[in-house]
């Protein structure tokens, strides 16, 4: 850390990052210097950083840019709700894609349709608005392998989405109980 900040106060470096730390970690490094950004994931279907981690960069001004908000494009809407996937394929290892899951989330994103009329988005440009109303400190990281997806996903840059929609996404998760 000694040698990032010297870097950054010579200008070899902007800023300073880290990625898949805990909060002990941030708060370690912080007691260092100033941390510009901490990457690490955030969905509505992983929340785990909402209780600690983000309330700790909001404290110190760190931004907070998630990775797979649409988790590996469950929330996209797009999978069949009997999707399952091939050998190798390393969704296999994610909870909402084991047997009986992507049925359970197919019926939570049609519930979500009505939002998806309101903000007159599709339901990964909602997903990914969720995310981003859970903080001012947070960017978005997200990956497009097709033109279409990624003019759909820069939509999300104008959508304030409600906090009462943003709580009802979340208890709607919740209840999937994964």
């Amino acid at each position: 850390m000694d040698t990032m900040l010297r870097f950054k106060q010579e200008g070899k470096i902007r800023a300073i990052g880290i990625s898949n730390a805990t909060t002990d970690h941030l708060s370690a490094y912080l007691a260092c210097g100033q941390v510009d950004l901490a990457q690490e994931q955030l969905s509505l279907l992983g929340r785990t950083r909402l209780e600690s981690y983000i309330p700790l960069c909001e404290k110190a001004g760190v931004t907070f840019q998630t990775y797979r908000a649409l988790e590996e494009g469950a929330l996209t809407g797009k999978m069949p709700a009997d999707f399952a996937p091939p050998p190798g394929d390393v969704r296999r290892n994610l909870p909402w894609f084991q047997p009986g899951v992507p049925q359970k989330l197919a019926a939570m994103l049609a519930g979500f349709r009505p939002l998806t009329e309101k903000y007159g988005c599709s339901l990964a440009v909602l997903a990914c608005a969720w995310a981003k109303a859970q903080s001012p400190s947070i960017n978005l990281l997200v990956g497009a392998r097709k033109m279409p997806n990624l003019i759909d996903t820069l939509q999300v840059q104008d959508i304030e989405l409600d906090p009462a929609d943003a709580d009802a996404m979340t208890a709607a998760a919740k209840a999937l109980e994964l």
